[in-house]
């Protein structure tokens, strides 16, 4: 397994499915998983706030393919 990568993929549709049965809007929570997901890739462990997921979620940007 690709450090780098190495289990994005699951922590992605975890805190996806999490995030979408506590806050319905699609789009709200797949935000909020693509910044959960990038914090765990860059500290390479769970321990962060969720103020600091909401604070990179408003950055993430969903478009429209």
């Amino acid at each position: 397994m690709d450090e780098s990568t190495g289990g994005a993929g699951d922590v992605f549709l975890g805190a996806f499915t999490g995030f979408y049965s506590q806050c319905p809007p699609f789009v709200q929570a797949l935000k909020r998983a693509a910044a959960f997901t990038a914090l765990f890739l860059k500290n390479r462990h769970l321990n962060f706030s969720m103020e600091e997921v909401n604070r990179l979620a408003i950055e993430v940007e969903v478009k429209r393919v």
